[in-house]
């Protein structure tokens, strides 16, 4: 997906990581966008976090998401 975009009313666009054979909103026909009816939460912390080399990123861990 490129450039700016609207998410269907009552749907939300979320990204599961920043992978990028993530499964999540940015793959429009396997994934796509979420109803709201389908939201439990929200995230508040984060509990692993990974760098692109593979190495836990242990100054993250238990920091609030941006």
């Amino acid at each position: 997906m490129a450039g700016p975009r609207a998410d269907p009313p009552g749907n939300y666009f979320v990204l599961g990581d920043n992978r990028d054979n993530s499964l999540d909103s940015r793959m429009p026909t396997e994934f796509g966008f979420v109803p709201a009816e389908n939201l439990i939460g929200r995230v508040v912390m984060i509990v692993y976090s990974v760098g692109s080399d593979g190495v836990p990123r242990t100054d993250r861990i238990g920091l609030e998401p941006k």
